[in-house]
């Protein structure tokens, strides 16, 4: 049990209503529910919250995938413009949220990939073995190389799921044509085809996967056009995912 006692502001209100707000936005994921008693004697319990986003099924303009890893929990949200139909995607700001056991670190946008910042929010929390080091203020995160290598991978692979849900909508809808290979073109861009790894090409809903490959095909066209032998092999290395070797593939026959 811990009682705080608050400073009297000169300014006439509620100080306790500032501490409530900040412990609901810093320990809300807590597993252990906290009782919170006021000057008023007014209790609130803080924490035991869901981690996830809320989806609003009827309006079906907002998607939500879980991250899966070894322990902890994650959810990525993305969203879109509807006016009938979804004819966009809709902007978000926040990055990712990490919490750890439950409490509130830090916020990042750089552990998603570029092309997905702008639209794209998540919610981590570390518990058991994916938990990292922290500074003494509990602000800033001390990742390992590994550990930051695979929430980033983690993170990609939620994105397919995501993605494919809301392509799955657009598709199903009575929009131009037009209208779908925006959103393609857009989805598209959240996948750095360095980073695409065979499960999540597979994975990827067909004209997202055709968008990926053709980034690379003409990557590989335009940067190792100087490098072509007489039989046609490009010195392409470190791309050794069977997807980009079929690619590579092409040039060897053409």
């Amino acid at each position: 049990e811990v009682t705080l006692h608050l400073r009297k502001s000169p300014i006439k209100y509620g100080r306790s209503m500032e501490y409530t707000g900040y412990l609901k936005t810093n320990i809300r994921f807590l597993k252990v529910p906290v009782e919170l008693t006021d000057g008023g004697d007014d209790t609130i319990t803080i924490g035991r919250e869901q981690l996830a986003y809320e989806t609003d099924k009827r309006a079906g303009t907002v998607f939500v995938a879980p991250l899966k890893f070894v322990e902890s929990e994650g959810y990525l949200r993305l969203g879109a413009k509807k006016n009938g139909t979804i004819y966009a995607l809709e902007r978000a700001d926040g990055g990712v949220s990490v919490f750890q056991d439950g409490i509130f670190v830090t916020q990042l946008s750089s552990l998603l990939p570029e092309g997905a910042r702008q639209y794209v929010v998540a919610r981590i929390n570390l518990v058991g073995q994916d938990k990292c080091e922290l500074s003494m203020d509990r602000n800033r995160i001390f990742w390992t190389t590994d550990q930051l290598r695979n929430i980033k991978r983690v993170i990609r692979h939620g994105l397919v799921n995501v993605a494919n849900q809301l392509l799955s909508v657009v598709q199903a809808q009575d929009g131009s044509v037009n209208t779908l290979d925006s959103i393609v073109n857009h989805l598209a861009i959240f996948f750095d085809f360095s980073d695409v790894d065979d499960v999540m090409y597979n994975q990827l809903s067909l004209p997202i996967r055709r968008k990926v490959e053709k980034r690379f095909r003409d990557f590989v066209r335009i940067n190792f056009a100087h490098t072509l032998r007489k039989d046609g092999i490009v010195e392409a290395d470190g791309y050794s995912e069977s997807w980009q070797q079929q690619v590579l593939q092409t040039f060897r026959k053409n």
